[in-house]
């Protein structure tokens, strides 16, 4: 088993079991739920990594690498919401503006998946990892701009705004939330 495998696993593993105790523990929560939501997209993610690493023949590496990017897909829609939850914020067009090209993300990835995924090579004699290179889909580059820059940087600036002002137990939890964020 390869480092990136066993590191897929354990992340499978953790924030699945994340997901399922926050759940459990959250009490129809709004933050609870998003956050639960969040932990079972990046457990999807995990899972999805580990079984294409651990595969050789090229139509189950794709299949798993759907998988895999339905929850690269879904992970920056529920961090979105988890944010604006835990900050108490309520956005106008929200719910478009992150489910509705999260869906079309997850249509096109099904439906023309050879576009959104592209050519694979195989990287350090271990596992096939997607060459964006290769094709230079900008659709696919609009994906990875609107994904990790817009719902992961805009609502973490609102995180930060906040922390500036917060004192005690909401400075602290906000400290937390943006190291974990970080690390992330």
């Amino acid at each position: 088993m390869s480092l990136f495998s066993f590191s897929s696993i354990l992340g499978f593993i953790f924030s699945a079991s994340l997901g399922v105790f926050t759940l459990l523990r959250s009490k129809n929560r709004r933050v609870g739920i998003f956050f639960s939501l969040f932990c079972f997209s990046a457990a999807t993610w995990s899972f999805g990594s580990y079984k294409f690493s651990t595969t050789q023949a090229k139509a189950e590496i794709l299949f798993w690498l759907q998988i895999a990017y339905v929850g690269a897909i879904l992970s920056p829609v529920f961090y979105y919401h988890l944010t604006l939850s835990l900050l108490n914020l309520r956005k106008k067009y929200s719910s478009f503006i992150t489910y509705m090209p999260g869906s079309i993300f997850l249509i096109w990835l099904f439906l023309k998946r050879d576009s959104f995924l592209g050519n694979f090579r195989f990287v350090f004699n271990q596992f096939y990892w997607h060459d964006w290179f290769a094709d230079k889909s900008i659709l696919y580059l609009i994906f990875f701009i609107y994904s990790w820059w817009f719902l992961m940087g805009y609502p973490f600036c609102y995180v930060l705004k906040e922390f500036k002002s917060a004192a005690g137990f909401r400075r602290n939890q906000l400290k937390y939330f943006i190291f974990g964020s970080l690390i992330g």
